[in-house]
């Protein structure tokens, strides 16, 4: 994880020197959805797959490769314990995003970005420990929007122990696109 971050950190000022804009329509949304895993340990639980659902409603900075935004966000940490019991530690976040887009109006536009909100962290389905409550949650991701339309992220959640969660999503975005020339 540690080298993902490196990585990470090693290539976007590369990326900043490319960053081009072109006009695009301001509004623009869209639905995602994808696959979470747990990160760390808590209580002892084995990690298991758990589900990410959300949508956001952005509007892109005129002339700049930035967009900001509101997102929904559900995700979930599952986790399996030796005994029958298994425990779904769900957030639930309001909040406010970013992206920085680096080749915005394009076909293949990688984009990063980090969202802050307000998260309910609760227990649903089997209940092994009880860790109900208010949060703020951190989003980080990065990932590409293709054609336009398609948008492919990976990223994480961090909101309170033993619900933080790595993810993946795909989704679809309404709007947007290249302005036309009148």
């Amino acid at each position: 994880m540690k080298r993902l971050f490196f990585l990470l950190i090693l290539f976007l000022p590369i990326q900043i020197v490319y960053a081009q804009t072109r006009p695009v329509h301001q509004i623009e949304g869209g639905f995602y959805a994808g696959l979470s895993l747990p990160l760390g340990g808590y209580q002892g639980g084995k990690p298991d797959n758990g589900a990410k659902i959300g949508g956001e409603l952005r509007y892109n900075i005129n002339n700049t490769p930035w967009d900001s935004g509101i997102f929904l966000e559900i995700n979930s940490a599952q986790r399996n314990f030796d005994s029958e019991y298994s425990q779904n530690n769900r957030t639930s976040i309001i909040g406010i995003i970013g992206d920085y887009n680096f080749r915005q109006g394009t076909n293949f536009n990688p984009y990063a970005g980090i969202g802050v909100g307000l998260a309910w962290n609760d227990v649903v389905g089997g209940s092994y420990i009880e860790t109900n409550g208010w949060s703020i949650a951190f989003t980080p991701r990065v990932g590409v929007e293709l054609f336009r339309h398609i948008r492919l992220s990976c990223g994480a959640q961090f909101s309170r122990a033993g619900y933080n969660t790595f993810n993946v999503s795909f989704g679809f975005v309404i709007g947007g696109g290249l302005k036309h020339k009148k």
